[in-house]
């Protein structure tokens, strides 16, 4: 089945028709976290995750899913498992690379270590078990993380990248916020996440967001990123 059709069962769902982990890093040594970010607590933001009936339908609904999910949707899944910004190149274009961008790579590493300090302890404390765990049936296509499943960290990272990129190149602001949801979800897709944990990271990416440019050393460090970006993508100033 081809995946808008997949993820329109997502936005049939009650309460989700706009869906926005520990966070996966790469290989390189872990970038410094801004340091407003050990300020923000998600706890006082997200709700608790859903009741038990709740959970159910979730499970009921991607189950439906699962069954229709093809080769692609399992490609499109496994590709976004690994959180990076430059998987916004679908979106921006060839020269949207690590290698064009130093200094957007650092930044967006120090934002997503960012979103993983903020998010980690609230996964801690709800400690919401996974969906395959939750019901057998429940097949990933993508390795299942051994973490709780509330907030998912990829639709916090996702809808946070997306939301930064959007400050940056507000000319493709709508494609990359768009884009930017998709990393919650193809978790929900791959069988990882319920569409409730992806709501909620949505609610952690606006609330980092809004912490994060009120910290000095962060807006220092997005105009440069900014003013890198938008000249390696040919654009005005």
């Amino acid at each position: 089945m081809r995946r808008t059709a997949l993820l329109a069962l997502l936005l049939a769902l009650p309460g989700l028709a706009s869906l926005p982990g520990r966070l996966a890093a790469a290989d390189a040594a872990p970038a410094k976290p801004y340091a407003i970010a050990s300020q923000v607590d998600l706890l006082r933001i997200v709700p608790p995750p859903p009741s038990e009936a709740a959970t159910r339908q979730e499970l009921d609904a991607m189950l439906s899913m699962q069954q229709q999910r093809g080769p692609e949707d399992e490609a499109a899944c496994q590709a976004d498992a690994v959180i990076t910004v430059f998987r916004f190149a679908d979106v921006l274009g060839d020269s949207f690379t690590p290698q064009a961008l130093p200094k957007a790579s650092a930044f967006f590493e120090r934002a997503l270590a960012s979103a993983k300090q903020a998010v980690d302890p609230a996964k801690d404390h709800y400690a919401r078990p996974r969906p395959p765990l939750a019901d057998s049936r429940i097949k990933p296509c993508v390795k299942l993380p051994g973490n709780g499943a509330y907030p998912s960290g990829h639709s916090t990272a996702g809808n946070l990248m997306a939301t930064l990129l959007a400050a940056m190149v507000p000319e493709k602001a709508a494609e990359l916020r768009a884009r930017g949801r998709l990393f919650g979800d193809h978790r929900v897709l791959g069988g990882v996440h319920y569409p409730s944990d992806v709501d909620a990271g949505r609610l952690c990416a606006a609330a980092l967001a809004q912490a994060l440019f009120m910290d000095p050393e962060f807006q220092v460090e997005f105009k440069a990123a900014r003013a890198e970006l938008r000249a390696a993508l040919g654009l005005e100033p």
